[in-house]
């Protein structure tokens, strides 16, 4: 995976503008910080969230990842008005990097990123949960690609939502708009799991315990090989996957 900073080692001790993190065990949570813009994205975020994970990634003590949010919408995608220049941010030297997009700053976690969806996810809010391992969500969240409507069309959306829920239903929903209740959510694997309000942390303790009781070298060897299969032709995936047991018996 790629390294788009140069040390990274004291990333929990430092003071994010939209992330905030916290430790428990062997968990690192990562929490979406712009509730009073309904945690829409800028440049800055995504460099802080690309700090972190490659952080996470040769940080012992951390085994799986989650991702949250405060406030009442979980992202309601890309704050066009920075993006667009119409407002400047300016990104701190130890943050800057270059080619960095949403999707390839979590993309190089290669420990299990569970997003734990508490609210609405819209337009480029479906940039994160297309790159997390798993994705539970409240029963009352919905989901929403309304770009098309402005004029717009999630194209980096629909590099990964093609390969989550198939060709015709990610076109359906960017052609549309359309909302996307909890239940088709679920039957299209765009989500992994519903969950109720008063159950969210017996469920999330439940999935996350497997995990945090597995090797750290296993979870990275299965998120990694998740990764790269697709990159593989399918006629040489079962010799590549067959390599990879091998060498991962012999370390072990």
């Amino acid at each position: 995976m790629p390294e788009y900073f140069p040390n990274v080692d004291d990333y929990k001790g430092l003071h994010y503008s939209f992330i905030r993190l916290s430790q428990n065990g062997q968990r690192l949570t990562v929490t979406l910080n712009r509730p009073e813009k309904r945690n829409a994205f800028t440049p800055l975020m995504i460099h802080e969230l690309a700090y972190v994970m490659q952080g996470a990634n040769s940080d012992e003590s951390t085994k799986v990842v989650v991702l949250q949010a405060e406030g009442p919408v979980f992202c309601a995608g890309m704050d066009l008005k920075l993006f667009n220049g119409e407002i400047e941010e300016e990104i701190p030297v130890k943050f800057k990097a270059e080619g960095l997009t949403m999707a390839l700053a979590l993309r190089q976690l290669i420990k299990p990123l569970v997003a734990v969806v508490e609210g609405p996810v819209i337009a480029g809010g479906f940039l994160i949960i297309n790159e997390c391992s798993l994705v539970l969500a409240e029963e009352s969240v919905w989901f929403r690609l309304p770009e098309i409507e402005i004029g717009l069309f999630p194209f980096q959306v629909l590099e990964r939502l093609i390969e989550i829920v198939g060709e015709r239903r990610a076109l359906y929903w960017c052609l549309t708009g359309q909302k996307i209740e909890i239940e088709e959510a679920l039957s299209t694997n765009l989500i992994s799991r519903i969950f109720v309000k008063e159950e969210k942390e017996r469920v999330l303790n439940e999935i996350l315990s497997k995990m945090e009781a597995a090797e750290t070298g296993i979870l990275s060897t299965a998120i990694t090989v998740t990764k790269r299969i697709k990159k593989i032709p399918a006629d040489d995936r079962a010799a590549y996957l067959k390599s990879v047991l091998d060498e991962f018996s012999r370390k072990r």
